[in-house]
């Protein structure tokens, strides 16, 4: 296509075409290419006024746009195009820039734009019999709703996207599809899950392409995970470690590690667990993948804080802590530097237009006053440009400075708190363990040393006394050990520890308390309940400390795919922005470590309120 292009045997509206074709070429594989090409297409139709080529090009502008990250840019091109082919009548070019906007519109946040253009789309593409214009909004569709967790929706477009690809034999999106059907089954546990993993797997193995099993191995995964089936989930975990190495695929085999240790550590196979992360973080720094770092970090910690080795956690989490940062530090760097590349490219235009106004005044009103106070005023303005072009970056590097700084300035509060947090925690514990069992311990061998002296009639009594302060001591060891990880948390689940737990809390305090729980699952994993219970034993522990109130209202349920917790009091309240304490700081941190939010409201004398949420 390129030599055709470059012979100059095309007429103009051929070369549009072509240039069209040559981004179509270029999408999905270099899409700053395929932009390339699309923006050229659109100069070059506009020239010679050829509406039908400007709306294709300003199509590929847009999916080009949405697929590198220019959300707003793949709006506006995408609206353009739906103007001009309704302008000339053209049904599938309209099609095509509804399910592009329907794209970006999601991509944005928008839903309900992107549900009304998708659905628009389909109906114009049913009526014109448009049957791949029918799949693409279906399959847009299915996409959209199963993003917002409206899964009997997205299961009918997912189907419906499913029977037209077949009429069209594009083996990919039916594959695709029955991926996505998977995933949504499997989050409702839906034993037909598996059939639809299968039915994927077989399709991409169909088409020779082995290695996109990945997909469906990693669903029916989570699937079994899910379900407890933990055997299940680690014989698919680890067919997908060896699907990454035949296809030589390091993603892939990083992904299976990572699974594999987290159902090992769920199966209580700790050694194990460790060499799966370990293999994980091993590829992911050979292969610079920062956000599996960040993910095996993350698992080797917690392995070694279940194992009670506490050296090894603190380490493990403090790689965890600077890897999140990194990440973040990184993609806010990378956002600033987008928008002051959007930025400048806008200046540049703005200057390009103001010199040819300029240049245009010199050459034909030299003389005129008239156009020379327009020139004075075009220059007074292009002076204007740059000048706020200079405050303007100068606002930037001083915010970008200011950011900066906060970011450190917290991570220090942060690590300060975790620090402070670990070191009471063991000094609590070791004074547990000297006032309580080493005292009973220390009792029980002099009452042995006294009964070795004794004669035979006094050692019955004596023999029984020691029993029962044997007793003693084993109580107070399990009394430690429950409190460090509460039996009914690791047997029954988070609502049973909850309820145990407010009951001795609050059992002496004179509080009443209430506690609600609704739409929760049988059993989260392992980490989600251990920092719901954190939190939450942080939050009553506040409660009985500081708040001075007579009722507790303690919610735990669930909400579009978020695990909530809802504590709140009508106690005398505090001002959080003048009291934030290590305590606040620690639940922080705890929830921020697993992408959680926390959110805390209270003034003095009206109570407080604490919300704390996690992917469920």
């Amino acid at each position: 296509m390129l030599q055709v292009l470059n012979t100059g045997s095309l007429n103009p509206s051929e070369r549009v075409g072509v240039m069209n074709q040559l981004s179509l070429t270029f999408h999905g594989v270099d899409d700053l290419q395929a932009l390339e090409w699309a923006l050229s297409a659109d100069s070059a139709a506009q020239k010679i006024n050829d509406e039908a080529g400007q709306a294709r090009a300003l199509n590929l502008q847009s999916a080009a746009y949405s697929r590198t990250g220019k959300i707003d840019l793949a709006i506006e091109a995408g609206l353009r195009s739906q103007t001009i082919a309704a302008s000339i009548t053209d049904t599938a070019l309209w099609v095509g820039a509804g399910i592009a906007l329907a794209k970006a519109y999601r991509q944005k946040g928008f839903f309900d734009e992107a549900v009304q253009q998708a659905k628009e789309a389909r109906e114009a593409a049913i009526k014109a019999q448009l049957t791949e214009y029918i799949m693409q909004a279906s399959l847009n569709l299915g996409v959209i709703y199963d993003v917002q967790v409206q899964d009997s929706f997205a299961l009918f477009f997912y189907r419906d996207a499913i029977e037209k690809a077949q009429e069209l034999q594009h083996l990919r999106t039916i594959a695709n599809c029955h991926n996505n059907i998977g995933n949504v089954l499997a989050r409702q546990l839906n034993p037909e899950a598996k059939k639809s993993f299968e039915l994927a797997l077989e399709t991409y193995r169909g088409m020779g392409l082995p290695c996109l099993a990945s997909y469906p191995y990693s669903g029916i995964c989570s699937y079994f995970f899910k379900t407890r089936e933990l055997d299940s989930a680690l014989f698919y975990t680890q067919k997908m470690v060896r699907l990454g190495e035949e296809c030589e695929d390091a993603q892939i085999q990083v992904d299976g590690h990572l699974n594999s240790g987290t159902i090992l550590m769920s199966l209580g196979r700790p050694e194990e667990s460790e060499a799966s992360y370990r293999e994980s973080l091993r590829l992911a720094e050979l292969f610079d993948m920062r956000y599996d770092q960040k993910e095996a970090c993350e698992g080797l910690y917690l392995l070694f804080k279940d194992e009670g080795e506490a050296d090894s956690a603190l380490a493990y989490h403090e790689r965890f802590i600077t890897l999140r940062d990194s990440i973040y530090d990184q993609d806010m760097t990378k956002r600033i530097a987008r928008m002051e590349a959007d930025f400048d490219a806008e200046m540049e235009l703005k200057e390009l237009e103001a010199e040819q106004q300029i240049q245009t005044a010199q050459l034909n009103n030299e003389l005129s006053r008239q156009k020379l106070f327009t020139l004075l005023l075009g220059i007074i303005a292009l002076a204007l440009v740059f000048i706020g072009w200079g405050a303007y970056r100068l606002f930037k590097t001083r915010q970008k400075n200011a950011l900066q700084a906060a970011l450190i300035a917290e991570k220090e509060r942060g690590m300060e708190a975790v620090f402070q947090a670990t070191e009471k925690e063991r000094s609590r514990i070791a004074k547990d363990i000297h006032d309580g069992i080493g005292q009973q311990l220390s009792a029980l061998k002099m009452q042995f040393q006294q009964l070795q002296k004794d004669s035979q009639s006094d050692r019955p009594e004596k023999l029984q006394g020691m029993a029962s302060l044997i007793d003693d001591t084993a109580r107070e060891a399990r009394d430690i050990s429950h409190e460090m990880m509460p039996v009914a948390l690791g047997e029954l689940g988070l609502v049973s520890a909850i309820e145990e737990a407010l009951a001795k809390s609050f059992r002496a305090s004179g509080m009443q308390y209430h506690f609600e729980h609704f739409n929760l699952k049988p059993r989260y994993s392992a980490e989600v309940e251990l920092v719901i219970y954190r939190v939450f034993q942080e939050l009553v522990n506040n409660v009985l400390k500081h708040s001075q109130a007579s009722e507790v209202n303690v919610q735990l349920y669930q909400n579009q795919g978020r695990l909530l917790l809802h504590v709140e009091d009508n106690g005398v309240g505090f001002d959080p922005e003048l009291q934030k304490g290590f305590g606040l700081l620690t639940m922080q941190n705890r929830i921020d470590a697993y992408r959680g939010k926390l959110n805390v409201v209270s003034s003095r004398g009206s109570g407080t309120s604490a919300t704390a949420s996690l992917e469920a």
